[in-house]
């Protein structure tokens, strides 16, 4: 059983006073872009802070939170069937 990936080492950028975006691209286990459900966790804690569905025929995907909800994330693409899930840790908001 293979994997989806996250690809583009997730970014957490500043977008405004008070606001962080996570982006990136997920591909299926042939390496297209898919769509998949991608949720954004805090660390440490556990808490779902964001999800959404990413691009069908791009793969990419953006989340869009509150700044000072947290610092550290840890986002997680969900695998369908056949698939496995991908996670990457220690994702770094940009908070001013």
């Amino acid at each position: 059983m293979a994997g989806i990936a996250i690809l583009n080492n997730p970014a957490a950028l500043n977008l405004s006073a008070g606001t962080v975006k996570i982006s990136g691209t997920v591909t299926d286990l042939n390496g297209l872009p898919a769509a998949r459900t991608v949720i954004a966790i805090a660390e440490p804690g556990g808490s779902l802070i964001a999800s959404t569905v990413s691009d069908a025929v791009t793969g990419a995907y953006e989340m869009i939170m509150p700044g000072g909800t947290n610092e550290v994330f840890t986002v997680l693409a969900f695998g369908a069937a056949g698939e496995n899930s991908s996670c990457m840790g220690g994702i770094h908001g940009v908070i001013q």
